[in-house]
C-alpha cells in the first residue's frame, strides 16, 4: 500500500510544511512501504491530487495535512474509489472531525506512527447534489463564520481553542454507497 500525504500549506497559523515533511521522511526511513508528500497549489489542485492518487486503482491512503477543509477537499477527489483509505493529520484551524474520536485526539492524530498502523474504520458520508462532506454541511452564519475565520487565524494574539481545535484520528475506509 502506497502512502500519500497531501499537506496544505496553508492550513493552521503558520506553514508546517516543512517540519511535517521531516517527521514523515523519519517515519518511513525504517519501512518498507513507499511514500509521497504533495503539496497542493489550491483547494482546486488538492481535489485533483487525490483524485490522480484515487483513479490510479493502486491501494493508497490518502492523508489529508490540514484541518476541516483539506480533508474535505481530498475527501471529494477520492469518493467511491475502492482502492482509497482516508485519513487525516490534523494540522489546521477547524478539525472538528476528529472530535469525534476522543478528548485526546489531538496527540494520537500527530503521532505519524500511530496513525499509519492504525485501525480502520467506516464512517458516513453526506452528499449534497455532486459534493460529499465528512462532518458537516453548513449554510448560513455558520458557513460564513467557517469561510471568514482564515482572515484571523494567522493575526497576532489571535490565540486559543475557540477558532483552531486539534483533535485525533486514525485511517478510515470510505463506504462503498451512501445510504
Amino acid at each position: 500500500m502506497r502512502h500519500i500525504f497531501i499537506i496544505n500549506p496553508k492550513a493552521g497559523k503558520s506553514d508546517d510544511t516543512e517540519k511535517l515533511t521531516a517527521q514523515i521522511k523519519k517515519v518511513f526511513e525504517n519501512r518498507d512501504e513507499p511514500y509521497a508528500i504533495e503539496v497542493p497549489t489550491s483547494r482546486e489542485n488538492t481535489t485533483k491530487i487525490a483524485a490522480n492518487y484515487a483513479r490510479s486503482n493502486e491501494k493508497v491512503v490518502l492523508y489529508a495535512c490540514g484541518g476541516d477543509g483539506t480533508l474535505n477537499d481530498v475527501l471529494n477527489g477520492c469518493m467511491n474509489q475502492e482502492n482509497v483509505i482516508l485519513s487525516h493529520v490534523p494540522i489546521g484551524s477547524g478539525n472538528d472531525f476528529i472530535k469525534f474520536f476522543g478528548k485526546n485526539a489531538k496527540k494520537d492524530f500527530l503521532d505519524l506512527e500511530q496513525l499509519i498502523n492504525g485501525n480502520i474504520v467506516d464512517v458516513d458520508v453526506l452528499s449534497i447534489n455532486d459534493h460529499y462532506s465528512i462532518n458537516i454541511a453548513n449554510i448560513g452564519l455558520d458557513a460564513m463564520v467557517a469561510f471568514n475565520a482564515n482572515k484571523f487565524k494567522r493575526l497576532p494574539f489571535v490565540t486559543g481553542k475557540s477558532p483552531i481545535r486539534f483533535p485525533w484520528l486514525i485511517p478510515f475506509s470510505l463506504p462503498q454507497s451512501i445510504l
